[in-house]
């Protein structure tokens, strides 16, 4: 992003918001693959200068997004006590559930699997997890494992008709602490 500290000013605040609301309006009816600086622009109802005066491409702004939803997580997360895996899964259960039609799309449409895999991933890379495997070699490894856990059991449960989030998030911590033999679900 060209702005690397956030702005006071209300008009760069509001561009940026527009920016972003534009995106996500075009993110519904629209493949990740067609999106255009032009489209972004054109429903944002601002010009390309004022576009690349904040955003450097398309991914920046879905940087920026994913970077927005992750602050939200962690607020979230601050109410989990330390060291429940159980209540930090929960919370991405949450999130990722949430009745938001450009949650859903980002999260479960194959064309957007760019996005889900990332936020997950930095999600999981929160210092909240990284304690989790701290007494573990190959800590690096410690976001991917978690995150396919729990995305693995979440798709399961959800396919399985599933709806009860504290559940599925009882299944995956006992999975990451306890492996397969422990868990109840077979992924």
């Amino acid at each position: 992003m060209t702005t690397t500290t956030p702005s006071t000013d209300l008009r760069v605040v509001k561009t940026i918001r527009a920016i972003k609301q534009a995106l996500c309006s075009i993110i519904l009816k629209t493949p990740y693959k067609r999106i255009r600086v032009d489209m972004v622009t054109k429903e944002a109802l601002i010009n390309r200068q004022t576009f690349y005066r904040h955003f450097s491409s398309i991914d920046d702004v879905f940087d920026s997004i994913e970077t927005d939803m992750i602050r939200e997580m962690k607020d979230s997360l601050s109410t989990v006590a330390s060291g429940n895996l159980r209540g930090g899964v929960e919370v991405f259960y949450h999130y990722i559930s949430a009745d938001d039609p450009v949650r859903r799309k980002l999260f479960f449409d194959s064309g957007y699997a760019f996005f889900f895999r990332k936020l997950s991933m930095d999600y999981f890379a929160l210092d909240f997890f990284m304690d989790f495997g701290k007494d573990k070699s190959h800590r690096e490894l410690i976001p991917s494992f978690v995150a396919s856990v729990a995305t693995g059991v979440y798709r399961c449960g959800i396919k399985d008709g599933v709806s009860d989030l504290r559940s599925l998030s009882d299944e995956a911590a006992d999975l990451l602490l306890h492996g397969l033999k422990g868990g109840k679900r077979t992924i």
